[in-house]
């Protein structure tokens, strides 16, 4: 997993512990501070009866204890891995969560999910959150469900439009004044543009022969692959969607 990123001085804290982490008392009547490893076991039940297995998962404590981040990675219960790897993309499950009522509780869906410890949180599948009150425990087994409910019809939409991009042909041409669409409506920075084009001319990764939107997709995702310290990840999250929407319609 490369989506889930914390700061140095952050934990990165094995699912196994995440039972050890203290769970403070009430800020007050309306505070309810619920623990971190049973908001990870309600999602993970709800994802076992939606028919979905759990391949990797990681999660980041803060220092304080006080705010929790997680990445998982599913498939459907007896799904081929060749066969899901052929479409070229899997589905991540990003959740967070505080004990402070600094965050609210959140779940997110999508083929690219980017959850950061500096607040980032964002999925292009679908998500939820809520606050936490008295009633937390009771609205959070129902919310998740509902949530994970929509994910067969997701994943179809999903693959429709991958399916879309890698059947679209584009010239060298097209990707030219692609890259400058991108540019202009700040889906890419100037430095990302170049980086997007090489990824385009030299890929790091097989995306297949063909010149396809698909291929561009990638390319310009590999450019925005954040790198370095003081990375401003509400703009990657942006410019990701950006990205998305534009190919998508390219593809239509």
């Amino acid at each position: 997993m490369t989506n889930l990123m914390y700061a140095s001085n952050d934990k990165l804290t094995p699912r196994s512990d995440l039972h050890l982490i203290p769970t403070p008392p009430p800020m007050g009547r309306s505070h309810y501070p619920y623990p971190f490893h049973t908001y990870v076991n309600q999602v993970e039940e709800s994802l076992q009866f939606h028919g979905f297995d759990i391949i990797d998962q990681e999660y980041v404590v803060t220092a304080d204890h006080q705010q929790f981040f997680g990445l998982m990675e599913i498939q459907p219960h007896c799904s081929d891995p060749a066969v899901i790897e052929t479409k070229g993309w899997r589905i991540n499950v990003g959740l967070r969560g505080s004990h402070n009522q600094t965050l609210p509780r959140g779940l997110l869906l999508g083929s690219s999910v980017i959850v950061c410890s500096n607040l980032c949180f964002h999925g292009n599948i679908g998500h939820f959150k809520t606050k936490q009150t008295l009633e937390i425990a009771n609205r959070l087994p129902f919310l998740i469900r509902e949530c994970l409910t929509h994910v067969p019809e997701m994943i179809e939409d999903q693959d429709e439009a991958f399916r879309r991009m890698k059947e679209r042909e584009i010239s060298d041409s097209d990707v030219r004044s692609s890259l400058v669409s991108l540019l202009d409506r700040n889906g890419l920075s100037a430095p990302q543009l170049a980086k997007a084009r090489q990824e385009w001319l030299h890929p790091s990764f097989d995306h297949g022969a063909d010149p396809s939107v698909w291929k561009f997709f990638n390319a310009c995702t590999q450019a925005l692959k954040p790198g370095g310290d003081n990375v401003n990840m509400a703009l990657v999250e942006q410019r990701s969607q950006v990205v998305s929407d534009y190919c998508t319609a390219l593809a239509a």
